[in-house]
C-alpha cells in the first residue's frame, strides 16, 4: 500500500500518507509513521562540484605534458622537412617522399596536441622542441637521428598515459592512439636501417 501512494504521489509525507491510507482503506495510522523512501543511487562518477575538482586535476595533470608534446612535434615538422633537403643520389625521389609523409604526420600530430592544450584550457607554446644541426647527412645517420626522435616522442606519449590513465577517457585514448603510431613508425625506421638479407 504504501509502495501504491508513492507511486500516486510521489512527494507525499507522513501526513498526507496517514490521510490516504483512512479515505482508500480505513486504515488508522499515527501522522509521523515513517514512509518508505526509495533508494538512493549511488553511481561512482564524479558530479556537482567533485565533477569540476577532478576536471581540473585532470586538466592539471594533462597540462604538465601536453607543451612538451606539442614542441616536439613542431620540432619534427621542421627536422624531416630539412632532412628531405638533404638527400642526394639514385633514390633520392622516394626518400623525400618519406621524409615529407613524416613532416605532414608530425604536423598532424602538433594539431592534435595544441588542440587539447586548448580543451584543457591551456595556452599552446610557440617553442618547438631541441634540434641540432649535426652536419651528418648520410641516408644511415639521417634513419639514426630520426630513430632517437621516435624514440623520444615515445615517452613523452608513454608518460601522459601515466598521468591520465583512470583519470579521462578522450586522454587516454589519445596517449595509446599516439604510442601505438610512434611504436609503428620506430618499427618501420628499424626496419629502414637493416641491411638487406639481414634475416635468414
Amino acid at each position: 500500500m504504501v509502495k501504491s501512494l508513492r507511486e500516486s504521489y510521489p512527494d507525499c509525507g507522513p501526513t498526507l500518507a496517514a490521510e490516504k491510507l483512512q479515505q482508500r482503506r480505513g486504515i488508522t495510522v499515527a501522522k509521523s509513521a515513517p514512509i518508505a523512501r526509495r533508494p538512493r543511487v549511488v553511481s561512482n562518477e564524479p558530479t556537482g562540484r567533485s565533477r569540476i575538482v577532478w576536471s581540473r586535476s585532470c586538466a592539471w595533470l594533462a597540462s604538465r605534458q601536453s607543451p612538451n608534446i606539442l614542441e616536439m612535434e613542431l620540432a619534427g615538422v621542421v627536422r624531416y622537412m630539412h632532412y628531405s633537403f638533404m638527400v642526394f643520389g639514385h633514390n633520392r625521389i622516394p626518400i623525400v617522399g618519406w621524409l615529407l609523409g613524416q613532416a605532414d604526420e608530425s604536423r598532424m600530430h602538433a594539431l592534435k596536441a595544441g588542440e587539447h592544450v586548448t580543451t584543457l584550457g591551456g595556452h599552446p607554446s610557440l617553442k618547438i622542441g631541441q634540434l641540432l644541426e649535426t652536419h651528418r647527412h648520410d641516408i644511415g645517420e639521417i634513419l639514426q637521428e630520426s630513430y632517437e626522435h621516435e624514440h623520444l616522442g615515445l615517452g613523452e606519449y608513454r608518460k601522459l598515459l601515466n598521468l591520465v590513465a583512470g583519470k579521462s577517457v578522450l586522454l587516454e585514448e589519445y596517449a595509446r592512439e599516439q604510442i601505438a603510431a610512434e611504436e609503428e613508425h620506430l618499427a618501420i625506421i628499424g626496419k629502414m636501417m637493416r641491411k638487406p638479407a639481414s634475416i635468414k
